[in-house]
C-alpha cells in the first residue's frame, strides 16, 4: 500500500521553525490582478499570515503600468519585507519585466535573475516555494534516498520545473526534464525512481507512466467542471503501483504556502544583516 505523503505535517514542522517570526511584525506585499481567480490561494496565505503574525498588504491592479508602479513602490517601502506577484495576470502582460523590478532581497518567489542565478550555482538561499515544498516533503517522509536516484521532472517552468531540476541535481540525483516536446514520455517515466509532475493537466500521469515502487510528487491543482479539485496524476490508478504519492488536495499546496513564509523570513534576514 502506498504511503500518502500529506502536506500538513510537513507544513506544521516548517511553521514551528518559523516561530521567531511572530515577534517581528513583518509585512508581505501582494499584488494581484483585480478580479483574478486567486481567492483560494489568498485565503491560505491569510491563514498562514495570522499564524505567524505577518501583515498582508494586498494591492489590486487593472493595468500593467499599475503593476510595475506597485512593485517599485513596495520595493522602496522599508515597511514591506517581501513582495509576491499573485498570478494569474493577463497573458499579454510582461510578467517577467514586472518581476525583475522586485529587489532580490524582497523576492519571496525567488524568480529574480539574481536569485535564480545563485540557485543554479548551488549557493542560493532563496528557492521558489513550490520546488522547495517538493524537497521538504521528500526529506520529511524520507521514502527515497535522492543520491543516485533516477528522477524525472515533467514540466520546465521557471517557477517549478527548472528549480526542481536544479535542487534534485544538487542532491546528487540523476535528473531528466520532460516537456511538451518530449518523445515517448511513458517509456522515459517508467525508468524513474522519482517522478515530479507539474503540467497543469488533470490526470495527465497514468499508470502507464510509472514503474512499480516509484515515488510520485503531484504538483498540479486543477479544477474540473463539477468543481472537484484534482492533480496532474490519475491517482486512483497510479496509487496502487507506487511506494509513495502526494494527494491533491492536501499535498504540495499547503507546504508551498509554508515555504513562501520561510522565504519571507530569509528576505527579512537579508535586509537586516
Amino acid at each position: 500500500m502506498a504511503l500518502i505523503m500529506k502536506g500538513k505535517p510537513v507544513a506544521d514542522a516548517i511553521y514551528e521553525e518559523l516561530q521567531p517570526m511572530t515577534s517581528l511584525n513583518l509585512t508581505l506585499g501582494i499584488i494581484k490582478y483585480k478580479g483574478s481567480d486567486a481567492g483560494g490561494y489568498l485565503s491560505g496565505l491569510s491563514k498562514a499570515a495570522q499564524r505567524l503574525n505577518v501583515q498582508l498588504r494586498v494591492n489590486e491592479v487593472e493595468q500593467f503600468q499599475e503593476l510595475t508602479q506597485s512593485v517599485v513602490a513596495m520595493g522602496n517601502d522599508p515597511q514591506v519585507h517581501g513582495i509576491l506577484l499573485l498570478k494569474p495576470f493577463p497573458k499579454e502582460w510582461n510578467f517577467r519585466q514586472a518581476s525583475d523590478l522586485i529587489p532580490p532581497e524582497k523576492d519571496v518567489d525567488a524568480l529574480h535573475p539574481v536569485n535564480f542565478g545563485k540557485l543554479a550555482q548551488g549557493r542560493g538561499k532563496l528557492v521558489p516555494a513550490t520546488p522547495q515544498a517538493v524537497l521538504s516533503i521528500l526529506d520529511f517522509y524520507n521514502v527515497l534516498p535522492l543520491e543516485g536516484a533516477n528522477a524525472l521532472v515533467i514540466g520546465r517552468s521557471e517557477a517549478v520545473g527548472l528549480p526542481a531540476f536544479l535542487q534534485l541535481m544538487q542532491r546528487n540525483a540523476t535528473v531528466t526534464v520532460a516537456h511538451s516536446r518530449t518523445k515517448d514520455l511513458p517509456s522515459l517515466s517508467r525508468q524513474a525512481d522519482l517522478v515530479v509532475v507539474a503540467v497543469g493537466k488533470p490526470n495527465f500521469l497514468t499508470k502507464d507512466h510509472v514503474k512499480e515502487g516509484a515515488v510520485v510528487i503531484d504538483v498540479g491543482t486543477n479544477v474540473l467542471e463539477d468543481g472537484k479539485v484534482v492533480g496532474d496524476v490519475d491517482r486512483e490508478n497510479v496509487e496502487p503501483l507506487v511506494r509513495a504519492i502526494t494527494p491533491v488536495p492536501g499535498g504540495v499546496g499547503s507546504v508551498t504556502t509554508a515555504c513562501l513564509f520561510k522565504n519571507l523570513f530569509l528576505c527579512y534576514q537579508e535586509q537586516t544583516r
